[in-house]
């Protein structure tokens, strides 16, 4: 600082610049701190739209209005993780001897949306269309379920 005040480079930066460098110094502690201007343009708030995909409009989700489906616990139990199409996770803890149907009536009166959806699991994600199979028959034992619009 005290090479700064004489009005001279720092010899730190001299090392680094041998063509030259100039530097100047103004003393503003007398001045108040004003906070600089906000810019003038606005970010960006909407929403994105992947290419091909329709928007939907979905209808409020309400997960603790409706009861989940009910488990006999002398059967064995499995969890399966619901991802709906807002967002919100739901778990529940079902038989392994459950129908896939019992999820799909169970994610429709939970989050009804104005469309249609599928609900889709595993990887690669497959749509669930055996509405029969029972969750173990399915492969849904202690897995993630994603309800997807179309």
């Amino acid at each position: 600082m005290a090479e700064l005040n004489q009005r001279r480079v720092p010899q730190e930066l001299r090392g680094k610049y041998p063509q030259g460098l100039s530097v100047g110094l103004e003393d503003r502690r007398s001045e108040k701190y004003r906070l600089p201007t906000p810019p003038k343009y606005v970010a960006f708030s909407g929403k994105g739209v992947s290419l091909g995909e329709r928007p939907q409009t979905a209808q409020q989700v309400d997960v603790g209005a409706i009861p989940p489906p009910p488990v006999d616990e002398r059967k064995p139990m499995t969890t399966v993780q619901l991802r709906l199409h807002n967002g919100t996770t739901v778990r529940l803890i079902l038989n392994t001897t459950t129908k896939v149907e019992v999820l799909f009536t169970y994610v429709l009166s939970v989050a009804p949306t104005a469309g249609n959806f599928e609900l889709i699991s595993g990887f690669p994600p497959r749509p669930l269309t055996k509405v029969m199979q029972t969750l173990e028959e399915a492969d849904l034992l202690d897995s993630t379920v994603i309800q997807r619009l179309c």
